[in-house]
């Protein structure tokens, strides 16, 4: 059981190197203070959306009423070099991004379901899904706003530059392309086993009926 859960971290890890970005400001924020953001010389406030997200990440930004109908994804990052956030704010690849959250989410899942396979076939599978998903692309994200603050720890009196942009993806348009992908890694991989088969089945279903749930 450790080894698949260590070989599951694993992939995941690789799935995710491409994000480190991302994910550095994706939880709460402790002990810090703002001291400069986008719209303080304009004197407009800190949007709803980054401050649902630097709370609880992508999930509390969908738990916003604005997004009831869309999944959102906020990508980030974070510098002690002003020029190179707002100049990362305005180049992010978005999709890039989105794709690889899905398939990290998508092979926790596969990683999850090991009452279907075990031992060196649980372990090919969630191999399988990690390289097949890491290569998807999904059409449809909507690039929504950007947001840019200084904040300075209060611990160590470092100050550091984030940037953030929202991204929302329609849920059925979706929910629709990653069930297609995951039936595409069963139809052309005719020696997945039926347990795998199952497996897909299972998040197939899953998808269709509750949506897509990021992790």
């Amino acid at each position: 059981m450790m080894n698949k859960q260590k070989t599951a971290r694993g992939l995941w890890a690789a799935l995710t190197l491409a994000l480190v970005l991302g994910a550095c400001a994706s939880g709460p924020k402790q002990k810090t203070e703002i001291l400069d953001d986008k719209g303080a010389a304009l004197g407009i406030p800190t949007p709803n959306w980054v401050s649902a997200y630097v709370a609880g990440g992508n999930i509390a930004v969908e738990k916003l009423s604005e997004y009831k109908d869309f999944y959102c994804f906020v990508v980030s990052a974070e510098s002690q070099d002003k020029p190179f956030v707002l100049a990362w704010v305005g180049n992010v690849d978005g999709p890039a991004q989105i794709a690889g959250v899905i398939a990290t989410t998508v092979a926790n899942n596969v990683a999850a379901r090991e009452g279907y396979v075990e031992g060196e076939e649980h372990e090919r599978a969630v191999r399988r899904n990690a390289e097949l998903m890491s290569n998807s692309s999904f059409t449809g994200s909507r690039k929504v706003a950007d947001w840019w603050m200084l904040t300075r720890n209060k611990a160590t009196a470092i100050e550091m530059y984030q940037g953030y942009v929202l991204y929302t993806f329609g849920k059925k348009v979706l929910d629709d392309q990653i069930a297609r992908n995951l039936q595409n890694i069963v139809d052309n991989n005719k020696a997945i086993s039926e347990a795998e088969r199952a497996i897909y089945a299972d998040l197939i279903n899953e998808i269709r009926v509750n949506g897509f749930q990021q992790s």
